[in-house]
């Protein structure tokens, strides 16, 4: 299964050496806790929970005088303008809570009345940082006026500074309307002077928060992890209705980006010519707003050969409608960045022109598996996908389903050509039941260096009708469908071992696009033709798995992998025997050892948990002895 943690551990990696350098520069720094509790007696000296400062900012005071590593803040809420001598506030909009070199600051703890007031809960014990200065605030924003500008501020630290914050609420911070350069970041504002410097934001929520650029957070330069977040209506006057990275990388770990609106690109996220790599793995990104590109997330570099990392993820309900400029990519929208897109759902995103699940503008190679593209919609070009750039491309064991563009390429619009060998290449994918109001129901592809291989088109529509040339429609000279089942396929098309019959589908009708039994696309793809690395196929089974009684049409040495993104999967009657040798013995148990551990689609994972395991083990000496 080596494609499906390909992605995932790169950003690991990456996630791991940025924790293990904040551990590492903390540690240096001291051991000094301070405590903080809004439920404490006012002049307390915050070195103990029973003597814990009452405001927040008196504690970020004294642990900017060196010696403190770490400020605990208990349940409660938390404002800029007040401190000790200020204990109703001032009203100062400029105010915020400056993030300390080597300071982590930790919320959602039990604080002052608990048992144990070092336990932390986020859900049950709230920590909250808000930017209402005057508590009035309403519905969608109102009575924001005179809110902070930036609740949480980090700027003039030194080459190499790291800061953490982790387990708040952070709401309410107006930059919209601040001055020039803090009308940025209304949560969260990040001004790194190099590009070395590191922040951590972990267990955080960002609620009605806005801003010029970053209506939650923006960060300038520097390195950065955000995980385990939430970014809930926040909008940005310009780029990044929650989070705008600019001129840095970060990665992004297991956050849900919802109903975030930007007025110009980046709904949910914008990353503007990122540093480094960027990674966004197991993230969410569900109803936000762009009134220009990229409704769930945009990533824009002019030059060079960055990364953009997406793994894991979900684009659902995104859009990018239509402002002073185009609108392409409701749910992904990427330009001049490589891209490497696994194991993530594009489900009913919406672009007024072009791509309404993702678009994909690179001059460098990029490559798509185990996606999933249903029904998204597209004004113009590319119900599902869009493709552009010089740069070869792969798109594999991917599902293409009911999507649609209202001009040309229903399922992928594929227009220019990808310049050299197989510039564009489809291997193992499903392409079904898209509509185009034009041409191109299924696929509308450019060149004669793209290659079609092991992939079913079936069931699209487009101006002409359910043919070939409606499943599979070229803008220029035919190029190459192998191994394919293509319908109202009539051998005009260059290639080899492609026909036109009847997939079946186990139940189209319901969504399942997986084979049936019997079905003419078993057995009969291109063994040469699946990537290398590919072992599984889009449900995470394995590919590869011969059908004893299907007869071998494709080519390879067996067993002969299927057409299509799901490999058919034979149900043994005794699936205990791994050895094939109608007996559950010894071999068998030696089989199930060599594979202990984790193993999602394994044969040896009896009990489905994507491990090996204990389970496991007892299920198969309980059916010792020759099979039934």
């Amino acid at each position: 299964m080596v494609h499906r943690q390909l992605f995932k551990n790169r950003a690991v990696c990456a996630c791991a050496s940025m924790i293990a350098m904040f551990v590492i520069s903390v540690a240096a720094h001291g051991e000094g806790v301070l405590y903080v509790d809004d439920d404490a007696p006012q002049g307390g000296d915050g070195t103990t929970w029973g003597t814990a400062y009452r405001f927040l900012q008196d504690a970020l005071a004294d642990a900017s005088g060196g010696g403190v590593t770490e400020v605990r803040v208990g349940q409660g809420t938390y404002k800029p303008d007040r401190d000790e001598a200020n204990p109703s506030g001032t009203g100062d909009r400029e105010v915020a809570f400056q993030l300390l070199d080597g300071v982590a600051l930790m919320g959602s703890y039990a604080g002052i009345g608990a048992d144990d007031p070092d336990v932390r809960d986020f859900e049950l014990y709230e920590t909250i940082l808000s930017g209402d200065l005057a508590g009035d605030d309403g519905p969608g924003f109102e009575g924001n006026l005179e809110n902070s500008h930036n609740v949480v501020r980090v700027a003039n630290l030194r080459v190499g500074a790291i800061v953490s914050l982790d387990g708040f609420i952070i709401k309410g911070g107006n930059a919209a309307d601040a001055p020039s350069p803090i009308w940025s970041g209304g949560a969260v504002y990040i001004l790194f002077s190099d590009f070395v410097s590191q922040f951590s934001l972990a267990n955080c929520t960002f609620i009605d928060n806005v801003a010029k650029q970053g209506g939650a957070v923006f960060a300038y330069r520097g390195v950065g992890e955000i995980a385990d977040c939430a970014f809930v209506h926040n909008a940005a006057t310009e780029p990044g209705g929650a989070l705008h990275l600019l001129n840095g990388t970060a990665c992004l770990w297991s956050t849900r980006f919802e109903m975030n609106e930007a007025f110009e690109q980046g709904g949910g996220v914008a990353v503007s010519s990122p540093s480094g790599d960027t990674c966004v793995i197991d993230c969410h990104f569900l109803y936000n707003t762009a009134h220009w590109d990229g409704g769930g997330l945009f990533v824009d570099f002019s030059g060079g050969n960055r990364l953009l990392s997406v793994s894991g993820c979900s684009f659902i309900g995104n859009a990018a409608i239509l402002g002073q400029v185009g609108a392409d990519g409701g749910g992904l929208f990427s330009d001049d960045v490589r891209v490497e897109l696994s194991d993530t759902l594009f489900l009913e995103n919406f672009s007024a022109v072009h791509a309404g699940g993702a678009m994909i503008d690179s001059d460098v190679e990029s490559l798509i598996v185990n996606c999933t593209f249903l029904g998204n919609t597209a004004g113009y070009d590319g119900g599902g996908l869009q493709l552009l750039g010089g740069s070869p491309k792969t798109i594999v064991n991917s599902l293409f389903l009911g999507n649609v563009a209202f001009r040309d390429g229903g399922g992928i619009f594929n227009p220019v050509s990808g310049g050299g060998d197989a510039g564009r290449r489809f291997a193992n994918c499903t392409v079904a039941g898209n509509t185009a109001g034009g041409v191109g129901g299924g696929i509308l592809a450019g060149d004669t260096d793209n290659v079609i291989e092991n992939c079913v088109v079936w069931g699209n529509s487009d101006i002409n009708g359910q043919g070939q040339e409606s499943q599979v429609t070229f803008s220029n000279w035919p190029f190459p469908v192998n191994y394919s089942c293509i319908q109202g396929w009539n051998g005009t098309y260059d290639g080899v071992g492609s026909h036109g019959n009847d997939p079946l589908f186990i139940d189209p009708d319901n969504g399942d696009y997986r084979l049936s039994s019997g079905s003419p696309c078993i057995d009969a793809a291109d063994n040469s033709a699946v990537p290398k690395g590919i072992d599984t196929d889009l449900d995470g089974n394995l590919r590869f798995v011969d059908d004893p009684d299907t007869k071998d049409t494709g080519f390879g040495d067996p067993p002969i992998v299927d057409m299509g993104a799901y490999e058919f999967q034979v149900v043994s009657s005794c699936p205990w025997d791994l050895d094939d040798d109608g007996d559950v013995g010894v071999k068998d148990l030696l089989i199930l050892l060599g594979a202990w551990g984790p193993c999602k689609g394994c044969p040896a994972d009896f009990d489905d948990s994507g491990d090996v395991g204990v389970k496991d083990l007892l299920i198969l000496l309980g059916n010792w002895g020759p099979c039934p």
